[in-house]
């Protein structure tokens, strides 16, 4: 089970107070929460409402108050997906393991959690298409890094993925400088060579205030004295933000971002490799929390929800193929914007409601995404913009100054629904007369009928 909250912000576009208004949530048609907002005229307000996920998968958000009689924007859907599998690829070539054990370090951390998807391969020998279903890369023991794999490892990151280097006995600095160059992170210092083992320094305890360590330890040990490891840096390096340090002022791993907006990726650097000869860092206690953090990170972050006002929808896909043909389906109505594919992401543009067939008509609520052979991708959950909310308007002076240099424009002041025609008719047609002269002239016709009749008698 899975503990949430969910922060919703409200706005007042009136001119009156509201009070105690109701806001309900629903989550899969139940309600689970429920919270009151206070909103000044022209103000607005926040509430959190909490939440419980009890199953993975993909889950449908409601957010209701009652706003009458404006009710088109009383509803907000979302959709998250809760528990989406972590999914980390080990690319080895030294891989550090266990004294009589054949599996590695990084292979027994994420092969026993059900929340991890691990495949595991060596460097020079793994297909680069794997790289777009993939969250995190473990780069362990690579001498060198050119070529295709490097190539691959920079566009990955570049797309928001996350990279984590744990270097060999001895790195190539040739190899290596320019890559981690390309990706920010400036030059590195090797500080060990072939045959040779540096010395051995304690680790220094982690500033645990930091967000990566934040929720690691238990509050009753957040004060207490931590039993630190020791390792043996093989190459040091100043750039990125250091997540843990050695006692001499090195950096022990760093975490550096590459790239801005959604498309954010992350780089770890570890100083030593995972083997016993380099320290015990990965028989220590702190080297479980500290890989499961750095997968847990790297999942990207989920949107919610999307409007129909974007004119651009970048979505994740999993190994989506050029080929196929991906349509928006919500009950009986179908919708296949304009779409292609860019590594994983797939790029929607959305019609405007003047470029649907006819008889269809877009509405707020929960629309699958689903491929050319009709399976589901991903459940999206679309509303109404909100400008569409913001209740300001003209006044009738204002409309008159706008309007003033249009002389068939003309503005009233207030007119009553049902007033509307025959305020228009005498504005344009002028008073109309036909029923006195029709009138009129009924009356002058009786009256000659009684002459004729008074003559002749």
């Amino acid at each position: 089970m899975q503990n949430n909250s969910i922060n919703v912000k409200l706005n007042n576009a009136g001119r009156e107070n509201v009070k105690n208004l109701p806001i309900r949530l629903y989550l899969d048609d139940a309600q689970t929460s429920t919270a009151s907002a206070v909103l000044p005229p022209g103000g607005s307000a926040t509430v959190s409402l909490n939440f419980n996920v009890t199953s993975k998968g993909y889950h449908r958000g409601r957010i209701v108050f009652e706003d009458y009689p404006i009710t088109f924007d009383n509803q907000y859907f979302f959709v998250i997906e809760a528990s989406p599998a972590v999914r980390v690829l080990h690319l080895y070539e030294q891989q550090a393991a266990p004294a009589g054990r054949p599996t590695g370090y990084v292979d027994a951390v994420y092969s026993n959690d059900s929340l991890f998807v691990r495949r595991s391969f060596n460097a020079q020998n793994f297909d680069v298409g794997q790289l777009k279903e993939t969250d995190l890369v473990i780069l362990e023991g690579v001498t060198d890094i050119n070529g295709t794999l490097r190539t691959e490892l920079e566009r990955f990151v570049r797309q928001g993925g996350s990279l984590t280097i744990i270097p060999p006995a001895v790195p190539n600095g040739t190899s290596y400088e320019p890559f981690l160059r390309a990706l920010g992170i400036g030059t590195i210092q090797i500080s060990t060579s072939s045959g040779t083992t540096p010395s051995s320094v304690p680790v220094a305890d982690p500033d645990r205030r930091t967000p990566f360590f934040r929720d690691v330890f238990q509050q009753s040990y957040q004060s207490e004295p931590l039993n630190m490891p020791t390792v043996a840096p093989v190459w040091r390096w100043s750039a990125g933000d250091r997540l843990l340090t050695l006692r001499d002022g090195s950096p022990l791993l760093t975490q550096s971002r590459v790239g801005g907006g959604s498309s954010m990726g992350t780089v770890y650097i570890l100083a030593s490799p995972l083997s016993s000869a380099y320290g015990n860092l990965a028989e220590h206690a702190l080297f479980v929390p500290v890989m499961y953090k750095m997968a847990a990170l790297s999942v990207r972050a989920q949107r919610t929800a999307y409007s129909f006002d974007d004119n651009l929808l970048t979505i994740p896909v999993n190994n989506p193929s050029e080929r196929s043909v991906y349509k928006l389906k919500r009950d009986k109505l179908e919708i296949i914007p304009i779409q292609r594919v860019v590594g994983n992401q797939l790029l929607l543009e959305m019609p405007k409601s003047n470029e649907l067939a006819a008889g269809q008509e877009v509405e707020a609520g929960y629309y699958a995404l689903q491929n050319s052979e009709g399976k589901t991708e991903r459940l999206l959950a679309f509303n109404h913009g909100n400008q569409e909310s913001a209740m300001d308007f003209y006044s009738a002076d204002e409309l008159r100054r706008a309007f003033a240099s249009q002389p068939n424009v003309e503005v009233f002041d207030s007119i009553q629904d049902g007033d509307f025609v025959q305020v228009l008719e005498q504005e344009n047609l002028g008073k109309s007369l036909w029923k006195y002269f029709l009138l009129a002239a009924l009356a002058f016709l009786l009256v000659e009928v009684g002459l004729v009749r008074f003559m002749k008698g």
